[in-house]
C-alpha cells in the first residue's frame, strides 16, 4: 500500500499496536503511532483526541511525512472523532481502499503550536502540546442544536413561495441531523437565486425532530420512507416526484451561498454537452474540501484541493472533471431518469456520485466544475464519521468491480498525475505568459492579448494564462477568462517555485513582449519538452526611435539601429513560431530567420451589422489608454494644433476617452468643445455618436486597435501616415491619411462634413474588417499555427489534429506599399520604413 501511494525516501507513522511487521516498508522512514520519548511504541492509546492530535502535530513537525492507517486501526476514525476531523481539515487523504488510509501530513497548520497542556501524558513530553480551537464543525453544530430548540419552542414557520413552473427541483434526502436540516432549509430561503425552484424532502424515517421540523415547512414536498434507504434511493424517489427541468440533488448539512442555484443553472445551459455541474464545496473552517474530483486506476478517488486557501487560482476556473460530489450536483431531471438515476448496488451511502459521473461520460457527455458557485457543506453532517469510512472501502471495491475496463485508462493513484487528472478536458495544454491579466481597457496590447487567449480557448486548448509582471487579478477580466475555463495564475510571487510544481505539464509555451523573452528558458527548464511560440506583439526598438524624433533626441546612428533590431529580432531565434501583428513586422522576423514560420494575427473582431447614419452624428473621438507615451502624445498634439483650428470651423465637440487624464491636460483648452470622459466601460455609445475618429499619432508599435474598433463599430477614421501604414490603408479608400498638422485638420473637416465621402470610407472600412480580422478566419490561422509549431518542434504532425499550415490572416499577404510622402529611414532596409510627423 506505501509502495504505490508514497515515494522513496518519505517518513511514515503507521497506527499500530506495536507490530513491526508493519514498519516493514522498502526505501521509506517508519515509526510508530504513538511512540514514546524514544521513538518506539509508547504501549498504550492516547486518552482522547487533543492528545492524538497534540502527539501527531509534533511528529509532524519534526519532518515525519504520512500517517498511515492500517484496516486493523479504522476503529480510531470513530473513537478519536476530533483527530479524525483535524486529519480531514488539516491533511490530505490520499488513498482510501481495503487496506487502509492515507495521509499526506501538510507543511503547516493554522494550530498553535507553543505551550504545556495542564494534564501530562505520554503524548506531550516532546515539547507540544496544544489547546486548540473549538472546530468550525463543533461550532456550528452545536449553534445548529440551539437554533432548532428555539425554533421548535416557538410558533415560527419556514414559509416557501409557492412556485408553479419550477425550473430546478431541488431534492434533500435526509437522516436525523434535523439541526443541519433546519439551517439547509433557511439557507435555501435567503439563496437570493433568480431561478424559480421547488424543494422535495425525502425522509429516510429518521427518529429525532426531522418530523416536527418539515411540519413546520410550507410549500414543500415531504416523502417519508419507512426504512433508511440510502442517499441514492431517496434521490431516486425524489427525482420522480420532481417538475423541474433540472434536478438539483443537495445534502442536508449544506449552506449556499448568494446566486450559487442560478450559477450551476446557467453552466448547465451554456456550457456544450454539459451533462452534469458541480460547485466549488467548501468546509465550514473555511478551508476548500473539494473543486471536483479525481479519479484513480483502482477507483479510489481524491477531492482536488482538500485543505487548501479556496481562493488560489488553481481552483477558480471552469473545467471538466472526473466527478462532483453529490453533496451538491445539478443535472437535467429526463437525463438523469434515462441513465437510471443512483445505482442502488451502493446502497445506503458512497460512490453513487462518481458512479453518476462516471454514467453521464460514458454517454459522452461533460461533468463541469463551476468555481463561480460557492456552498458550505459541513462533511458527515448527514452520516456517521466511523460508519462512512466502513461504507466508502465496500463500495469503492463495487464501484471498481464495476468500472474495471474504464478505470484502466485512468492514472494510477500516487502517480504524481494531480495537475493532469484535475482537468478532463482534451486538447494540449499551452502556458501563456504576458505582463499582466489582460483588460481590454487598458490599451497597449492588451485587448489584441485578450481577444489570443479567447481563441485558443475556442479552439480546445486547455490555457494557463501567467502574468509576470503584475500578479493583480484585475475584475471583471479574470473572472471572465476563468469562466471560459483558462487558469489565470494570479498573484504568484515565485514564479520559478510555480513552474517547478507543474514540471512536464504543457504542450506549448506562448510568452508575449520582446522584454518578456527572458522567461522563455526558464520557462523550457520546466517543460523541456514544450514548442515555443514567441508573440512580438510588437517589433518595440522601431517605435522607440520614432519617439526619440518626435522629443528631439539625437537620432540613433544606423549601425546601432540595426544593431537594436537585430538583438530584438533574435529574441525568436529559438522559437518553433512566431506571431506578429503585421505584414511589416511579419517581413522582419522572416528576413532576419527565413525557418521560423511566421503568423500575422493583429486583431480578431465582429463588424457591426447596423450603427448610427450619418446624420445622427455630431462628435470627434479620440480613444485611447492616456498612461502610454504614443496616446498621451498624439492627445497633446490634438489639442495643441489640430483641433483648435477644426473649432474655429465647426461646432462639433472633442470627446477623449481614456484614463488617467494627463495633468496639463484639461478641458480648459477648449471650454464647451472637449470632454474628458476619463476611462469607461462600454466605449460602444461613444462610437455610434462620433461622426470621425481622429488618430494622429507619430510613433505607435504594433497594429493600433483602437483604430480598428472604431472601423469595425462603422466610425470613419483621420490617421496618421504611420497608423495608415500599420494597417496599410489607402488614403481615401479605407481611411483618410492626415500628412502633416494642416493636411490632417483639413480631412477631419472634409470626413466631417462630407456626406457621400464618410458613407464610402464607412463601407470600405467595414469590408477590410471583415477581410483581415473576422473571428472565424483568425483562430483557424491561430490554430495552424500553433499546430505548425508542433510539427516544427516535433518533426511531424499534431496527432489526431489536421497537419500544420501556417496561414496568415486573410488578406495581409499583400505586397508593402511605400510611404505615399518622403519618410526618415530608421534602418537601411527598404522592407520598413517609418514615418516620424505628421
Amino acid at each position: 500500500m506505501a509502495g504505490e501511494f508514497i515515494p522513496a525516501g518519505k517518513r511514515i507513522l503507521i497506527v499500530s499496536k506495536g507490530d513491526e511487521d508493519l514498519l516493514r516498508v522498502a526505501d521509506r522512514e517508519t515509526a510508530h503511532f504513538p511512540q514514546a520519548e524514544g521513538g518506539g511504541y509508547a504501549g498504550h492509546h492516547p486518552g482522547d483526541s487533543e492528545e492524538a492530535v497534540g502527539h501527531l502535530e509534533n511528529l509532524r513537525a519534526q519532518g515525519w511525512e504520512y500517517l498511515i492507517l492500517p484496516a486493523t486501526s479504522l476503529w480510531w476514525l470513530s473513537h478519536y472523532t476530533e483527530f479524525e476531523s483535524h486529519l480531514r481539515t488539516h491533511h490530505e487523504c490520499v488513498c482510501t481502499n481495503e487496506a487502509g488510509i492515507i495521509f499526506r501530513l501538510s507543511g503547516s497548520t493554522s494550530l498553535a503550536r507553543n505551550g504545556r497542556s495542564s494534564r501530562a501524558s505520554a503524548f506531550s513530553r516532546n515539547g507540544y502540546s496544544p489547546s486548540p480551537p473549538p472546530k468550525a464543525a463543533n461550532v456550528m453544530e452545536e449553534y445548529a442544536r440551539i437554533k432548532l430548540r428555539q425554533f421548535l419552542a416557538g410558533p415560527g414557520r419556514l414559509r416557501f413561495p409557492k412556485v408553479d413552473e419550477p425550473v430546478v427541483s431541488i431534492v434533500i434526502p435526509t437522516y436525523q441531523q434535523a439541526h443541519y436540516t433546519l439551517l439547509g432549509l433557511e439557507s435555501l430561503l435567503v439563496a437570493d437565486d433568480d431561478v424559480p425552484f421547488e424543494v422535495i424532502v425525502v425522509d429516510n424515517a429518521s427518529t429525532d425532530d426531522t418530523e416536527a421540523l418539515l411540519s413546520r415547512v410550507e410549500n414543500i414536498q415531504v416523502a417519508n420512507n419507512d426504512c433508511n434507504l440510502g442517499f441514492g434511493e431517496a434521490c431516486n424517489r425524489g427525482a420522480k416526484m420532481a417538475r423541474g427541468e433540472f434536478v438539483c440533488f443537495l445534502n442536508n448539512d449544506t449552506l449556499g451561498t448568494p446566486g450559487w442555484l442560478s450559477v450551476l443553472v446557467e453552466t448547465a445551459r451554456s456550457e456544450p454537452r454539459c451533462g452534469g455541474v458541480g460547485p466549488k464545496l467548501v468546509h465550514p473552517s473555511g478551508r476548500l474540501q473539494e473543486a471536483g474530483g479525481i479519479l484513480w486506476r483502482d477507483g479510489s478517488n481524491l477531492g482536488y484541493g482538500r485543505n487548501a486557501n479556496p481562493t488560489d487560482p488553481e481552483y477558480d476556473y471552469v473545467r471538466d472533471v472526473d466527478y462532483c460530489s453529490g453533496a451538491c450536483f445539478l443535472m437535467r431531471k429526463d437525463l438523469f431518469l434515462a441513465l437510471g438515476g443512483f445505482d442502488p448496488r451502493y446502497a445506503p451511502a458512497y460512490c453513487e456520485d462518481t458512479d453518476l459521473c462516471m454514467a453521464i461520460r460514458e454517454a459522452d457527455l461533460r461533468v463541469v466544475y463551476q468555481p463561480r458557485a460557492c456552498v458550505f457543506h459541513i462533511e458527515f453532517g448527514s452520516s456517521e464519521a466511523g460508519h462512512a469510512v466502513e461504507l466508502q472501502l465496500r463500495n469503492r471495491a463495487r464501484f471498481r468491480a464495476k468500472w474495471r475496463l474504464k478505470l484502466r485508462q485512468y492514472p494510477a493513484a500516487g502517480s504524481g498525475e494531480e495537475w493532469l487528472a484535475r482537468d478532463r478536458r482534451e486538447g494540449r495544454r499551452i502556458l501563456v505568459a504576458d505582463d499582466r491579466v489582460p483588460d481590454a481597457g487598458l490599451g497597449s496590447g492588451f485587448p489584441r492579448a485578450r481577444t489570443l487567449l479567447e481563441s485558443l480557448a475556442s479552439l480546445g486548448y486547455i490555457v494557463t494564462f501567467l502574468p509576470l509582471n503584475n500578479v493583480t487579478a484585475l475584475e471583471p477580466a479574470t473572472s471572465e477568462l476563468q469562466q471560459l475555463g483558462i487558469e489565470v495564475l494570479h498573484g504568484v510571487k515565485n514564479i520559478r517555485e510555480r513552474l517547478s510544481q507543474r514540471h512536464d505539464l504543457y504542450d506549448a509555451i506562448l510568452v508575449s513582449r520582446p522584454h518578456n523573452a527572458h522567461w522563455i528558458p526558464v520557462i523550457k527548464e520546466f517543460n523541456p519538452e514544450a514548442a515555443v511560440i514567441y508573440d512580438a506583439e510588437a517589433v518595440f526598438c522601431l517605435r522607440d526611435a520614432l519617439q526619440a524624433e518626435v522629443e528631439g533626441k539625437n537620432p540613433l546612428p544606423p549601425l546601432e539601429s540595426k544593431r537594436r533590431l537585430r538583438k530584438e529580432l533574435s529574441l525568436a531565434d529559438d522559437a518553433n513560431a512566431v506571431i506578429a501583428v503585421s505584414e511589416q513586422e511579419r517581413a522582419l522576423f522572416t528576413k532576419h530567420n527565413p525557418d521560423i514560420p511566421v503568423l500575422v494575427w493583429g486583431a480578431s473582431i465582429l463588424t457591426r451589422n447596423a450603427s448610427p447614419s450619418f446624420d445622427a452624428r455630431r462628435d470627434y473621438l479620440f480613444l485611447g489608454s492616456l498612461a502610454t507615451p504614443p496616446n498621451a502624445d498624439a492627445l497633446r498634439l490634438l489639442l495643441d494644433a489640430i483641433f483648435p483650428a477644426i473649432r474655429e470651423r465647426s461646432n462639433a465637440r472633442l470627446t477623449v476617452v481614456g484614463a488617467p487624464v494627463p495633468a496639463s491636460t484639461t478641458a480648459a483648452d477648449a471650454p464647451g468643445s472637449v470632454v474628458l470622459t476619463g476611462y469607461v466601460n462600454d466605449v460602444s455609445p461613444f462610437f455610434d455618436r462620433a461622426r470621425v475618429f481622429l488618430a494622429p499619432h507619430r510613433f505607435a508599435a504594433g497594429v493600433p486597435y483602437k483604430v480598428i474598433e472604431a472601423m469595425a463599430a462603422g466610425l470613419p477614421c483621420v490617421l496618421s501616415p504611420l497608423l495608415a501604414q500599420q494597417l496599410e490603408v489607402t488614403d481615401g479608400a479605407e481611411a483618410l491619411v492626415g500628412d502633416g498638422v494642416d493636411d490632417f485638420r483639413l480631412k477631419a473637416l472634409r470626413l466631417h462634413e462630407d456626406k457621400a465621402l464618410w458613407l464610402r470610407i464607412q463601407q470600405n472600412a467595414l469590408r477590410l474588417i471583415r477581410d483581415r480580422f473576422d473571428p472565424a478566419k483568425m483562430r483557424e490561422a491561430l490554430g495552424n499555427c500553433i499546430e505548425g509549431a508542433f510539427e516544427s518542434h516535433f518533426g511531424h504532425a499534431s496527432h489526431n489534429r489536421r497537419p500544420a499550415q501556417i496561414v496568415a490572416a486573410p488578406g495581409t499577404t499583400q505586397t508593402i506599399r511605400p510611404p505615399q510622402s518622403p519618410s526618415i529611414p530608421l534602418v537601411d532596409d527598404p522592407l520598413f520604413q517609418a514615418r516620424a510627423t505628421i
